[in-house]
């Protein structure tokens, strides 16, 4: 799967959980590993407030 693809849907994911009341203000992290890299969200940002370019890119 393509990095912008990720990134998008990790968006989504994000507020999905938030519309669910699964997670309470930050709630952690999201991540998804790619390939020999990971995709992580920054700590401390509310996950309905995620944006694509927010997720840091850390190579395995």
């Amino acid at each position: 799967m393509q990095e912008n693809k990720l990134r998008e849907d990790l968006v989504l994911y994000g507020r999905k959980l938030v519309e669910l009341g699964l997670v309470v203000a930050s709630g952690g992290n999201i991540s998804v590993r790619l390939d020999d890299s990971m995709l992580i969200s920054p700590s401390g940002l509310a996950f309905d407030e995620l944006k694509p370019q927010d997720f840091v890119k850390v190579n395995l």
